[in-house]
């Protein structure tokens, strides 16, 4: 290290004896513990902490509430969102039903146009007929399956359903 030209290593040694006699007055100068300055000191920090530990437990009661009051809060809007979008649901739902039923009449009404249109060339039987196959159909059907039914039990369904189930 550079020496400063007025230090001498003497010098240096007296100085740091010097603060470290400093720092010992110090400290001897300090007062007691059972000085009545000392003692206000502590019981004032004491007040004060217990103050601060007031203000604490009354700002976590604070938050505490608060969270209960958001949580009740969110519970309510949360039901009442559930509420608003089944009603949006059975709405959209009998709207929907509502336009498909318009539909269903304009096409009624489109058809039942129609076959006024085409006049008499058309044989009204012709329609019957044909409800009357499908008709016939259907009821083969169920006695088919109420004899394969009779013969291996409920819940039976024949393969080829224009033809009589096998026997085992």
């Amino acid at each position: 290290m550079r020496e400063y030209k007025d230090q001498k290593r003497l010098e240096r040694l007296e100085r740091a004896a010097k603060a470290k006699q400093d720092i010992l007055e110090k400290f001897r100068s300090r007062p007691a513990a059972d000085d009545p300055a000392v003692l206000a000191r502590a019981a004032e920090r004491k007040a004060t902490a217990q103050a601060r530990e007031a203000r604490q437990k009354e700002r976590d009661e604070r938050k505490r509430k608060e969270a209960e009051e958001r949580a009740q809060r969110e519970a309510i809007e949360k039901a009442e969102r559930e509420a608003r979008e089944r009603r949006e649901a059975v709405a959209k739902v009998i709207r929907d039903a509502a336009e498909a039923a318009e539909r269903k009449a304009e096409r009624d009404r489109r058809y039942a146009a129609r076959k006024a249109r085409q006049g008499p060339g058309v044989s009204p039987n012709r329609v019957q007929y044909k409800a009357d196959a499908g008709l016939e159909r259907t009821r083969a059907l169920i006695v088919l399956r109420r004899g394969c039914e009779a013969r291996f039990g409920p819940g039976c369904r024949a393969q080829n359903l224009s033809e009589p189930p096998r026997q085992p």
